[in-house]
């Protein structure tokens, strides 16, 4: 008999130890309900068992995608809907005016309605949103070069009468232009038009809103505030070239401390706060229209042989084009737009181009509207870049001499976050490129030609017609386009339901514990525990024995 080793002790003391972690092990599965609740329970498991979940989850946010989508497709087509109602007025209107009954005054009530009822279609377009993103004003086409995008269908008239509107310089909701030499000021969007200078051209907004600059009719630079006040003459020279239709553009340094202008004899630098202090960067009576880059440090110009691009002091000359005028700097450096003639629409065109002179796009080229203009110059840059002002000369209509547009165009550097072609990828799976493509409509009149509507006289009521039969056959079409979506929407929403519920099987039979089974398990364990725990008495009793034969 051994009493310095308990052998028997020790192995009873293993044994309750391994029953009592079993039994424990038991008791977490039951009390949880899964058969994994660590690696080390079934580490394959774990992993098949966690990729599911992922595809679990995945799939529900999926059904929660496809909601969205049949949300954003049901405010399309009940934007659709009112549209329709509203052509259909036009159509009974325009059947009305083809009626000779009715005097030429009768058919401009009737048009003055028709009007009114196409800038309310304008008005659904532009303003149909979901979550903010437009459903109604997206563009049919795009077509990128590099990395502009020309927003076809962006194009917009700002102003439109018999003057001679040119020259726009863009700053902060404002766009000052020429106009029979006098300088007005407009918002944005073309309306609040207010005289700023008479006998005046060529104007130059600063960066921040606060000044211009301009050239009068004596061959001298100015500038004053924005309302007009505190004009300060710049130049006594009379060498500034005034020009109310095709003047040479005028720069502001970033800091506002100089301006730059062309000058009979080449261009020229002055400063703001010391007039005196002037002298010529590029002597070369050929150049003109100076455009300053954000950081200050380069320019472009023009010349009769194409653009260039130079440092600000004048040196470092490099031509970028062949050929172009009016070339200015996008507001972050990158771009450069110009006009310039284009073989493809044998029109003048706004061009967009890299600061290194690649990759140039045709703006107003691909335009369904700007394509009736044959002379498009003076771009200038929207404060965000995303859209230029440019004066533009109307073929189609000879009382219109020339007016200030604007046209949409996105790019890559410029972060914007505007209506980029007409698709939305609707994710409708767990998975990467699971996606639905959802066509999205463009349902202003210039897009449904419903634009070109007149009824001044009899002939135009019947050419009418066939433009809003061709426009309602459109809304029509894109209408039973988006109840196809709402169908397919619902079967996709089916299906998702029903592999997440597969899914969910799959993994459960992975990761959830059999009650029953582990139930006996843990029965079993704990008898075993109890067995263990009685034996392991017995054999501490056992070397008390030992006593007995002292005795």
């Amino acid at each position: 008999m051994k009493i310095s080793h308990n052998l028997s002790a020790i192995n009873a003391h293993r044994r309750f130890n391994n029953n009592s972690l079993r039994m424990s092990n038991n008791m977490e599965k039951l009390s949880s309900g899964l058969r994994i609740n660590q690696a080390a329970d079934d580490a394959a498991g774990l992993g098949i068992s966690e990729k599911m979940r992922g595809q679990i989850r995945g799939l529900k946010q999926a059904e929660r995608n496809v909601q969205d989508g049949t949300s954003l497709v049901q405010a399309a087509e009940g934007g659709l809907n009112e549209v329709h109602s509203t052509i259909q007025r036009i159509r009974e209107l325009v059947v009305q005016a083809s009626n000779d009954t009715y005097s030429s005054n009768d058919r401009k009530e009737i048009k003055e309605e028709i009007d009114q009822l196409k800038g309310g279609i304008d008005n659904i377009a532009n303003n149909t949103e979901f979550n903010t993103i437009p459903l109604l004003n997206r563009t049919k086409d795009s077509n990128a070069v590099g990395e502009v995008t020309v927003i076809d269908g962006s194009e917009t008239q700002l102003t439109s009468d018999s003057n001679y509107d040119t020259q726009p310089s863009w700053v902060n909701g404002k766009i000052a232009f020429n106009r029979n030499s006098d300088i007005y000021l407009m918002d944005s969007d073309g309306t609040n038009q207010i005289l700023f200078a008479t006998d005046a051209s060529q104007p130059a907004i600063y960066e921040d809103g606060s000044k211009i600059a301009y050239v009068r009719n004596d061959g001298n630079l100015y500038y004053s505030n924005s309302d007009g006040s505190g004009e300060v003459q710049l130049t006594t020279t009379s060498d500034v070239n005034f020009d109310s239709t095709f003047g040479s553009a005028l720069a502001w340094k970033p800091d506002g401390s100089e301006l730059v202008f062309k000058t009979s004899s080449g261009i020229d630098r002055v400063s703001i706060s010391n007039p005196s202090d002037r002298n010529t960067i590029i002597s070369d009576s050929g150049v003109s229209s100076p455009s300053i880059s954000p950081d200050g440090d380069k320019m472009v110009y023009e010349k009769s042989d194409g653009i260039y691009i130079a440092n600000t002091d004048g040196t470092g000359s490099v031509k970028l084009n062949d050929s172009g005028s009016g070339a200015t700097f996008s507001p972050d450096g990158t771009k450069i737009a110009f006009s310039d003639f284009s073989s493809e629409t044998s029109d003048e065109e706004i061009f967009v181009m890299n600061v290194d002179g690649t990759e140039i796009t045709n703006l107003t080229g691909p335009m369904a509207t700007a394509s009736s203009h044959n002379h498009n110059i003076y771009p200038s840059w929207s404060p965000d870049g995303n859209f230029i002002s440019f004066h533009s000369d109307n073929v189609d209509d000879p009382s219109t001499s020339g007016d200030i547009w604007t046209v949409e165009v996105s790019s890559g550097t410029s972060g914007a976050n505007h209506m980029e072609g007409n698709m939305l990828k609707l994710h409708v799976g767990a998975n990467s490129k699971q996606n639905f493509d959802v066509i999205l409509t463009d349902a202003r009149t210039s897009a449904l030609g419903l634009n070109k509507v007149n009824v001044l006289n009899n002939k135009q009521a019947g050419e009418s017609l066939n433009i809003i039969d061709q426009a309602i056959q459109t809304i029509s079409s894109e209408r039973s386009k988006y109840g196809a979506y709402q169908n397919a929407f619902e079967h996709i929403n089916n299906n998702l339901q029903n592999y997440n519920e597969q899914l969910t099987t799959s993994e459960s039979r992975i990761r959830d514990v059999d009650m029953a089974k582990e139930m006996m398990k843990q029965t079993k364990n704990s008898i075993l525990s109890q067995a263990s725990q009685a034996i392991f008495a017995q054999a501490n009793q056992t070397s008390q024995g030992v006593v007995q034969l002292l005795r």
